[in-house]
């Protein structure tokens, strides 16, 4: 409902409405009194709302259990555990046919691919892909210390047991976001990765190309970039990939 006085506006006896008018004449007294050193977390107001949203949380989980929707809403639930092999094959598509991969992905018999069926972006997306590579990858300190590959896919996918391949089921996104989001570093004249399109790449140089957007321009990418090029060992689209090899 809408306010008669200040229209497309909630009512201003809403309360909610009170409740955010509450909370600025807090932080407006604060400023004014100079007490900004006091946390606002501390303060009965903020705690009783959070404690609220809490509440609110559980409850819409708990309707959804009740109407028969997924509940589960950890990004393992995102995840696809297949063979190496179909990694592989997938990924042959975009080299020459004698193409040599090298050890370091077929060193591990398994792949976990976290399937994020949206458009390209930042959160939270970095942080979902470090807890799946702690949960079902890692198995010592370093990020180079997994048992099982661990690939980004910016695509919804299943996987082909009769003929071992990969499937693309659904995409919102391009390779090329990618690659234009790489090329949006602060100071593109100092940063060698800038290319206009994936066809640009000579295929030889996609893991090369790969590995420079792990390694180059570190404090000017952005920070997704920083964090897929850095745990994600393969990263494919439905019209690209990138990948190491060492």
């Amino acid at each position: 409902m809408f306010d008669e006085e200040y229209l497309s506006l909630p009512k201003k006896n809403d309360k909610e409405i009170i409740s955010f008018f509450e909370f600025v004449n807090l932080i407006v007294e604060k400023s004014v009194n100079d007490d900004m050193d006091t946390l606002l977390l501390n303060e009965r107001m903020v705690v009783d709302r959070r404690c609220w949203m809490q509440e609110e949380y559980v409850n819409k989980i708990n309707k959804k259990q009740k109407e028969g929707e997924n509940k589960n809403l950890s990004p393992e639930s995102a995840t696809l555990e297949v063979p190496t092999t179909s990694l592989i094959t997938f990924l042959k598509k975009y080299v020459d046919k004698d193409h040599d991969f090298g050890n370091f992905l077929q060193s591990r018999s398994q792949t976990v691919i976290y399937k994020v069926n949206a458009k390209f972006r930042g959160d939270p997306y970095p942080g979902a892909l470090v807890a799946i590579d702690y949960l079902q990858t890692r198995n010592g300190k370093h990020i180079d210390d997994r048992d099982k590959n661990l690939v980004l896919a910016w695509c919804n996918l299943r996987y082909n047991k009769e003929n071992d391949s990969l499937d693309v089921i659904e995409s919102k996104s391009s390779i090329n976001d990618f690659i234009y989001s790489v090329n949006k570093v602060r100071d593109p004249k100092k940063c060698s990765l800038s290319r206009d399109d994936y066809s640009n790449l000579e295929k030889e140089h996609i893991p090369r190309y790969y590995m420079q957007v792990k390694h180059g321009c570190m404090f000017s990418k952005k920070k997704e970039l920083r964090v897929y090029s850095s745990f994600a060992d393969a990263i494919i689209f439905r019209d690209g990939a990138l990948w190491k090899e060492g």
